[in-house]
């Protein structure tokens, strides 16, 4: 989509990388991290707000609203 991520962490390793788009933070984990750290547990009570359509999906993300 053209948009550079300000900053990036874990791309040596490749087993947790961290991709930060300033509003948007995104976490691709390996499958033992994933489930070990479990993000979802931490975000499970946040509220899910629907994003723009994207080739017929909806994009979701997790986060605190209003502050």
């Amino acid at each position: 989509m053209g948009i550079d991520a300000w900053h990036i962490e874990g791309y040596e390793h490749s087993l947790w990388v961290l991709l930060d788009y300033g509003d948007v933070v995104v976490h691709l984990f390996h499958e033992p991290l994933r489930s070990y750290y479990n993000l979802e547990r931490l975000w499970g009570d946040a509220d899910v707000v629907p994003l723009e359509e994207s080739e017929g999906s909806v994009v979701t993300k997790r986060g605190m609203m209003g502050g």
